[in-house]
């Protein structure tokens, strides 16, 4: 079986898994958009 990740799409189109969590939910920004927050939820 799979896993929960949070993946990064760059601006050449490439592919990158940033983060493996069981279930990745609620994603939101910091104010100056340098900071992402991911809940792992269940």
């Amino acid at each position: 079986m799979g896993h929960g990740a949070v993946y990064r799409i760059a601006t050449d189109g490439s592919i990158r898994e940033v983060a493996k969590l069981e279930y990745p939910n609620g994603l939101a920004l910091s104010k100056d958009e340098r900071t992402l927050y991911v809940s792992n939820t269940r």
